[in-house]
């Protein structure tokens, strides 16, 4: 558990804020309009499985009319966007307070004016690494690598390819993963081969500064920071 940063403020739960409509606040507003809409903002940038939102209110009413609320819990088997995928993944914000206005707007971001304090566990699968490592990712298009996968072994993980910047020598990483600024989780080698042969540092640098971030938590749920990253058993735990 930890303070969310300022830079979440202003977090990604609905589309970009530019073409905002008039928001239209219920009056009174109810815990169960404001998770109502939690939920579709999430389901309008998210493919989500079995998701639930829940609000607790404070005792005092008039609370609730501001937006502050007692805590706010997410959870979802998965959540799905493009490549990016996390299961079993489950947030809570405790004393938080959102812009209603901006909440029940058309086309606008969900801002929380004060962030509280953020509690987050996932898990991303190996299976599911593969696939935001696939042909379709960023990576497999700017890295120069095909064949991409990534095999999640106790403690650490290995990634595999054809490098075509030297005549589709086989590529061979192994290392750990982890938090960079609080949102995102790096791969970080241990070793880095190809042909057998180590890479030298300087294409080592230029291949992982468009690997990383692996994982990118800017855009979950109430944007929780992490804390802590664990590979272990054919999948990765976050926990923040």
């Amino acid at each position: 558990m930890r303070y969310c940063a300022p830079l979440l403020v202003a977090l990604a739960l609905g589309f970009a804020s530019a073409g905002i409509a008039a928001a239209q606040v219920p009056d009174p507003v109810t815990p169960e309009a404001i998770a109502q809409r939690i939920e579709t903002r999430i389901r309008e940038k998210f493919t989500a499985t079995n998701l639930e939102v829940q609000v607790v209110p404070f005792d005092d009413p008039s609370y609730t009319q501001q937006g502050r609320l007692q805590w706010v819990v997410i959870s979802a088997d998965k959540l799905e966007q493009d490549v990016f995928t996390v299961q079993q993944i489950f947030i809570k914000a405790l004393d938080t307070t959102l812009d209603l206005d901006q909440l029940f707007a058309t086309n606008s971001d969900v801002v929380r004016k004060v962030p509280g304090r953020s509690i987050v566990t996932a898990f991303v699968s190996e299976e599911n690494l593969n696939k935001m490592i696939g042909p379709e990712s960023s990576l497999a298009k700017n890295s120069g690598i095909e064949e991409l996968k990534m095999q999640v072994l106790p403690g650490q993980l290995r990634i595999t390819g054809k490098y075509h910047p030297f005549f589709d020598a086989d590529l061979e990483l192994i290392g750990r993963l982890e938090v960079a600024e609080r949102y995102n989780i790096n791969f970080i080698p241990v070793s880095a081969k190809f042909n057998g042969v180590p890479l030298p540092q300087g294409l080592l640098r230029g291949l992982l500064k468009k690997m990383n971030p692996i994982l990118d938590f800017h855009d979950v749920p109430m944007g929780p920071s992490v804390d802590q990253v664990v590979v272990d058993d054919h999948r990765v735990l976050i926990t923040g």
